[in-house]
């Protein structure tokens, strides 16, 4: 790759930076009003001067020569700027130099003169060029400094309603864990009391089947010291039955003789 190509892939560098930096600010997301004037100020700038620059870009491109080596002196006036290019021109015996020594005295300062005049036009329009675009780059540069406060400013703000969304977030789960405990007490207390009414009905029912089998027992002794004593009285009548047919039959010594027989 040669100087030439070089130099125009240096110029298209330039002009991709400055379009990727734009590309940057459209994605920047600001909600501010006066945050989105500023970036539209600043893109319509950039793009401005993006404009006027690849217009020169072009223009260099077309028509710039890097065949041969160019130097430019830029100072006050005579302080010296002519006597180091002629200085220079003799040093290295310039043709064009010698060819005017040659046609004539008059003829050289003749061209002396159009150089200087020259010279000066392209000093004063790349002076305009520099302060142009130094106007616009210091505009640029308070903007995007107006811009950055503003982001910070937005910044702050979104801290502080993330901070006041957090403490709220906090109160409210705060308050959620306070009723679920007091739903878990009620719930805790129902089943409590439930449990101990079930407690209470299987203890009555003991208490009832209990006090039916006791009862049930007290019947059943009744009923067997019943049988005893009816069966003790019928024997006991029995041995009076006897006792009598005895001593109506065979008097008194068979009566006491069966009565002892019978068991008396």
């Amino acid at each position: 790759m040669n100087s030439s190509q070089d130099f125009n892939q240096l110029y298209r560098d330039v002009s991709e930076n400055m379009t990727s930096a734009m590309a940057d600010l459209a994605d920047l997301k600001v909600d501010n009003k006066e945050g989105q004037e500023r970036l539209f100020s600043i893109n319509n700038k950039l793009r401005e001067i993006q404009a006027g620059f690849d217009e020169e870009l072009e223009f260099l491109e077309e028509n710039a020569e890097w065949e041969k080596f160019t130097m430019a002196f830029f100072g006050e006036t005579n302080a010296g700027k002519s006597t180091i290019i002629e200085s220079l021109r003799i040093l290295f015996n310039e043709e064009s130099r010698q060819n005017l020594l040659d046609e004539g005295q008059g003829d050289l300062e003749k061209f002396s003169e159009e150089v200087e005049l020259h010279a000066d036009k392209v000093k004063t329009q790349l002076s305009q060029f520099y302060h142009l675009y130094t106007a616009e780059i210091m505009s640029i540069r308070h903007e995007a400094t107006q811009l950055a406060d503003i982001l910070r400013q937005e910044a702050d703000a979104r801290l502080r309603l993330e901070e006041k969304s957090a403490v709220v977030e906090a109160d409210i789960l705060r308050k959620e864990v306070k009723a679920r405990l007091e739903l878990e007490k009620e719930k805790a207390a129902k089943e409590a009391d439930i449990l101990r009414k079930e407690v209470d009905s299987r203890l009555k029912l003991e208490e009832e089947r209990i006090a039916a089998e006791e009862d049930i027992l007290r019947k059943e002794s009744k009923a067997r010291v019943q049988v005893v004593e009816n069966q003790a009285s019928a024997k006991f009548m029995r041995k009076l039955t006897f006792v009598g047919l005895a001593a109506a039959g065979t008097g008194a010594g068979v009566a006491a003789l069966s009565f002892m027989l019978l068991g008396g």
